[in-house]
């Protein structure tokens, strides 16, 4: 019975490396992580570009209402626009001081932007609404 049989040669085959197939799936799971990588990157880059205009925006209006709180007396009811550079960037302040129920005190609204951007708008950054009182 066993005379019938026919055994294959016994070689054995040392293969080393991956196959062409191993190869293609680790290549399409890097693509893939590569992307998912790159939005996330995208994203926490545009984050702090943002965090970093509403920071130095948020200055500005600081800056701006104590220079206003620490004139004499009220500052007049009207619309201002002015411009300055500050940090690297090139800001437009729009000043809106308008009278409130109050004789003592003025409501001021800022709006804070910034001119310098690719596409040449002004980006409005933050709107910042105060009192400036007499003291």
């Amino acid at each position: 019975m066993n005379r019938f049989r026919h055994q294959l040669p016994k070689t054995r085959r040392n293969y080393s490396g991956f196959t062409l197939l191993e190869v293609m799936i680790a290549m399409i799971v890097f693509v893939l992580v590569a992307g998912v990588l790159q939005r996330v990157t995208a994203g926490v880059t545009d984050q702090y570009r943002w965090l970093e205009l509403k920071t130095l925006a948020s200055w500005i209006a600081e800056n701006k209402m104590v220079e206003l709180r620490a004139q004499d007396g009220l500052p007049p009811a009207k619309e201002m626009k002015e411009e300055l550079d500050y940090s690297l960037f090139r800001w437009q302040i729009l000043s809106k001081v308008s009278r409130t129920e109050d004789i003592y005190m003025n409501r001021v609204e800022l709006v804070i932007s910034q001119l310098d951007t690719p596409d040449g708008e002004p980006l409005q950054v933050l709107v910042y609404d105060g009192f400036v009182g007499l003291h």
